[in-house]
């Protein structure tokens, strides 16, 4: 996707973020210089717009990176396991579709 629209992804997070909400814990991650540091070796230090831990409350968490994944200026939002070890999802496509805009 385009970094703009990236970027309004992770915006709505950040308002999440701000609400009330007590089913969703999103904690937003440390990106110096807009990368990763010590986070995983596919994502470390690839150009990045925000970086989040998601967890529902009694749940493990996820963590949701929108990332240039390819160095290429497509960003993908991309989600990791709780752990680290493995990419769960990665989106990069947006869908138009009777006026609702859709990851894929």
């Amino acid at each position: 996707m385009e970094k703009k629209q990236a970027e309004i992804v992770s915006n709505y997070l950040d308002q999440c973020n701000d609400s009330t909400s007590t089913t969703y814990e999103i904690h937003k991650l440390s990106t110096p210089n807009d990368t990763l540091l010590q986070f995983h070796q596919w994502a470390n230090r690839k150009p990045i717009i925000a970086a989040y831990e998601v967890s529902r409350l009694g749940h493990d968490s996820y963590f949701f990176l929108f990332i240039d994944w390819h160095r290429n200026d497509n960003y993908y939002l991309v989600i990791y396991a709780h752990d680290k070890s493995t990419t769960i999802a990665e989106l990069n496509r947006t869908i138009e579709e009777d006026g609702v805009t859709s990851l894929s």
